[in-house]
């Protein structure tokens, strides 16, 4: 019976040093990060954010409807904070779909960098979901695309020229 239990024992002990040896590879090793959150330091790139910040200001010389906003924080009325990084993935798809690939051109030398890094981060959320009920959501994408639509042509411009306000959106909501 002493036999039993001191094997029970060291089986014990055994497992237990397992544990504590992977829970400290894992504090040591890589951090799970939701799918909805983007490390701070992809935030703290000041080429990339003078590039985007210069390429929103070219598009605002060429945008002549100054009364519409496409990003600002009415996208989160009724919109859960654990969502709002969601919200901001869609509205980063719309951005580069409406925006950014159709009209980037326009806006040399910045267009392909800012392009690569906005496309990167879409990537980076593409597993990102909602936690809630998405419907207020899917009615304000809706709402931008019909306003882009009244817009016309100059709606793409006016997207790029939001691009820091994306970018800055962004960074708050999924950092």
């Amino acid at each position: 019976m002493d036999t039993k239990l001191s094997f029970f024992r060291m089986e014990s002990l055994a497992l237990g040093f397992l544990l504590l040896a992977l829970l400290a590879q894992g504090i040591e090793g890589a951090v799970v990060r939701s799918p909805c959150k983007l490390p701070k330091s992809e935030f703290h790139l000041n080429e990339i954010s003078n590039q985007i910040v210069n390429m929103s200001q070219m598009a605002s010389l060429e945008d002549m409807d100054t009364s519409t906003r496409f990003i600002d924080s009415s996208l989160f009325q009724d919109v859960a904070t654990v969502d709002r990084c969601y919200v901001m993935k869609l509205v980063l798809d719309f951005a580069l779909s409406e925006g950014v690939k159709p009209y980037g051109d326009k806006f040399q030398p910045y267009t392909q960098h800012v392009f690569n890094f906005l496309t990167s981060l879409k990537s980076k959320l593409s597993k990102c979901v909602m936690k809630f009920d998405n419907i207020h959501v899917l009615e304000k994408i809706a709402a931008m695309k019909n306003k882009l639509k009244q817009i016309g042509k100059d709606g793409g411009i006016k997207i790029v020229s939001e691009l820091d306000l994306l970018f800055l959106y962004l960074k708050k909501s999924c950092s």
